[in-house]
């Protein structure tokens, strides 16, 4: 594997990571804006794609320390300098999250129309005020 071949996987891994990271954040902020508790509201927020955020942050640092060990180490710390300093400074995008989040709750609707409402309005009150 050539580093050009490394970046390239890596910084995939890494655009990945910082949207579920992104998803995470924003409903983070939404439970915090309503005073509401990450569990077990929150995770009405969380689309079911969230499931691949660990195992995508898994594989991210697992090529880097490969890419490490057996090609060059200096590459694969910048990336992950690069990377982890990206997720950690870098700011909450509410818009990339706002669909997934309201389709997420869109699924209650038909259940449970009441509860749909209250999980609408908690989303909205940050959602819909970062354009």
């Amino acid at each position: 594997m050539t580093a050009d071949d490394f970046l390239l996987s890596f910084a995939a891994l890494a655009v990945a990571d910082w949207y579920f990271g992104n998803i995470q954040s924003t409903v983070s902020d939404i439970c915090r804006r309503n005073q509401q508790p990450l569990i077990p509201v929150g995770q009405m927020f969380l689309p079911d794609e969230i499931r691949f955020a660990f195992p995508t942050t898994l594989l991210k640092w697992a090529l880097a320390g490969w890419f490490a060990i057996y090609v060059d180490w200096k590459v694969a710390v910048a990336a992950l300098l690069i990377s982890s300093f990206t997720n950690s400074l870098g700011p909450t995008v509410y818009s990339l999250a706002r669909p997934r989040i309201y389709s997420k709750i869109d699924r209650l609707r038909g259940e449970d129309p009441e509860f749909y409402g209250q999980l609408s309005r908690m989303a909205a009150s940050l959602l819909d005020r970062h354009d």
